[in-house]
């Protein structure tokens, strides 16, 4: 949407300008992608499954597919990894090649 930018004149007695309407919408489906892809990651692991984060993207990304980015994962794992909730079985350098587990 960003790249798309405004027709002339969109901004003509707007309340809010092009520029921060769609950076909050932006905002707003990157904060709904990451809750979504946290959730899904957590059924993976609370299903007691390994799961190389490549192989399945569909599990990882669910409903979010094309709205959430690698960095989105990341920080699903990150986070999750953090409060214990899953390991890597293996990590590598590129996320999708990283292994999950319990």
């Amino acid at each position: 949407m960003r790249a798309l930018g405004p027709a002339d004149g969109d901004d003509e007695g707007a309340l809010f300008s092009f520029a921060d309407s769609v950076g909050l919408h932006i905002e707003s489906e990157q904060a709904a992608a990451q809750d979504r892809v946290m959730s899904n990651v957590q059924a993976i692991v609370a299903a007691g499954r390994q799961l190389r984060l490549v192989d399945d993207p569909w599990s990882v990304f669910g409903d979010q597919f094309g709205v959430a980015t690698e960095s989105t994962v990341r920080k699903a794992v990150r986070g999750l990894q953090k409060a214990g909730r899953l390991r890597l079985v293996e990590s590598k350098k590129q996320l999708r090649d990283c292994v999950i587990a319990p």
